[in-house]
């Protein structure tokens, strides 16, 4: 069987694809699990008398047949007398099918270990044992900060992946099931990505399927789902992925599983000359430290061969090529990286400044796993707003939350951390762009900006994204130390707000602060 598959594809394939059309053109036969040992081990023992005979070859972990291999399955049909053949050309192919059992222990070991060994090569020693014993940086445990979400799907109950992929065939599908619950919080253009081993985020795994049975390292190294959300946004902020909108747990009756919400891309197969351009981009990534890949066969791997890489290379409507899997990849040098963007956004922004008692370089606001001080620290601030939220009753989870002033965003992650729905900020047009690279920098992944005069536009509502306008009533308005700079916005008075963080300055006394909640009472009633 994995002959005839290999003749219609003179190119070669990779074992595990091979299991793969074999199951696709026999679907009559019970295969199980492709990587259950038995599988393995009658494809791995198998394959080596025609080996030895040069009926067949290994080339960068793919199998392929010579012209003295494509006459011998012609001539020998019945598959006891090809491998009897195939055995009769050299010592080592009579051996294998003679004595089958011994050899395709030899053969699953030996096959392993130059996986391992290949994986070792890509990735190096030194990362390979930082992920293997557990060595986190400061990043990895700081980030990412956005909390992620959990729903409740009420009125089903699914347990198998078959039965919740009869869900989500497309972003419209969603709104024909009871999956209509959660779109209606992202953009429309979405599709849930889910994972096939069911449990929630700590859970469930995410491994390269075609390893998943035989490469120990691979399973050991590969990220969580926490930890891939930034290798996510990374690809998306070079202009190779599509955008991650959330990492979410569905509870489906008694069972939990584990998805990310995609920017959904609708386009067409690229061509080879597309996928060699956008592969090349990945490569460039590499040689700079920002990822590495970490399939055991590299660029060599049919996930990175064009035209298609798998199923995974894509180009969009928008003639884009978009890499849409991201579980292949670990971030290299990512504390770098993310100081890196810190002091970007600083720069082109205007907030970071030189100083002897913070340091040389400093931010205006402080952010997660950068060991660069901050003039204002985010996370002490939202400590200080969450006690006084608590004191009121009330609290930024579930809800949209608007912020009037974003700066770089460091205080949206914030909001976003202690589970807010969605954040959206406004702020200076040369500012916004800063904080949209920080906050997926950091992993938030919920949130969405207008750069501008926010004076100048008589109904900055309308900058929301449209399917954020359902969730207006009740959202929350952050509005922090800008309102000696700008006053009340007009749409405050005609928003449905639920309530506002409101921030003075460091001068101001509590009579100016009365006169400048005088002048909002003539827009809208509340209580402080």
């Amino acid at each position: 069987m994995a002959f005839e598959v290999l003749i219609a594809h003179p190119d070669g394939l990779h074992p595990h694809t091979i299991l793969q059309y074999v199951k696709e053109k026999w679907p009559e036969r019970d295969w199980g699990s492709l990587e259950h040992e038995q599988v393995w081990g009658d494809l791995l023992y198998g394959s080596i008398a025609p080996q030895k005979a040069s009926w067949m070859f290994h080339k960068e972990g793919r199998w392929a047949v010579t012209e003295a291999g494509r006459e011998a399955f012609h001539r020998y049909t019945d598959p006891l007398r090809f491998l009897d053949e195939a055995g009769r050309l050299s010592f080592k192919g009579w051996f294998a099918a003679k004595f089958p059992a011994p050899i395709a222990t030899i053969a699953r070991a030996r096959y392993q270990m130059l996986v391992e060994l290949r994986l070792i090569h890509r990735v190096g020693v030194a990362q390979l044992a930082r992920d293997m014993f557990g060595i986190t940086t400061p990043w990895q445990k700081a980030l990412p900060v956005q909390q992620l979400r959990r729903f409740q799907i009420s009125g089903v109950q699914v347990k198998t992946l078959h039965e919740l992929l009869a869900y989500l065939r497309s972003p419209d599908s969603w709104l024909r099931t009871a999956f209509a619950a959660i779109q209606k919080f992202y953009p429309p253009a979405t599709g849930l990505k889910i994972i096939k081993n069911p449990g929630g985020v700590n859970d469930s795994n995410y491994v390269h399927t075609s390893h998943q049975g035989i490469s120990k390292l691979h399973k050991k190294i590969t990220y969580s789902h926490r930890h891939l959300s930034l290798v996510s946004n990374t690809l998306y902020t070079h202009g190779i992925g599509p955008r991650l909108y959330d990492l979410v747990e569905l509870q489906l009756g008694d069972q939990t599983w584990t998805a990310n919400v995609f920017e959904h891309i609708e386009g067409r197969t690229p061509t080879h000359a597309e996928t060699e351009a956008g592969v090349e981009r990945i490569r460039e990534m590499e040689a700079q430290q920002i990822i590495r890949v970490t399939i055991p066969d590299g660029y060599n791997d049919e996930d990175f061969l064009p035209p298609d890489c798998n199923g995974n290379a894509i180009v969009g409507r928008d003639g884009k090529w978009r890499y849409v899997d991201h579980q292949n990849f670990l971030l290299v040098d990512y504390g770098n990286y993310l100081k890196k963007v810190a002091l970007e956004s600083a720069d082109d922004s205007h907030y970071g400044d030189r100083s002897v008692l913070r340091g040389n370089r400093y931010l205006y606001q402080s952010v997660p796993g950068v060991a660069v001080p901050g003039k204002r620290n985010a996370e002490k601030r939202m400590e200080t707003l969450t006690r006084m939220m608590e004191r009121a009753g009330v609290t930024v989870k579930d809800r949209l939350v608007l912020d009037v002033g974003c700066n770089v965003g460091m205080m949206m992650a914030q909001y976003l951390k202690q589970g807010a729905m969605w954040c959206h900020g406004w702020d200076h047009e040369n500012v916004t762009p800063q904080t949209e690279k920080l906050l997926y920098a950091i992993g938030c992944t919920r949130f969405s900006v207008t750069g501008g005069n926010i004076l100048q536009h008589p109904r900055p509502e309308d900058d929301l994204p449209q399917f954020l306008h359902s969730h207006l009533n009740g959202c929350a308005i952050s509005y922090l130390a800008v309102h000696n700079w700008i006053g009340w916005v007009e749409m405050f008075g005609r928003l449905p707000w639920s309530f506002i963080v409101f921030e003075g300055h460091e001068n101001d006394t509590d009579e100016h602060n009365q006169q400048s909640f005088d002048v909002l009472r003539k827009m809208t009633r509340f209580e402080v």
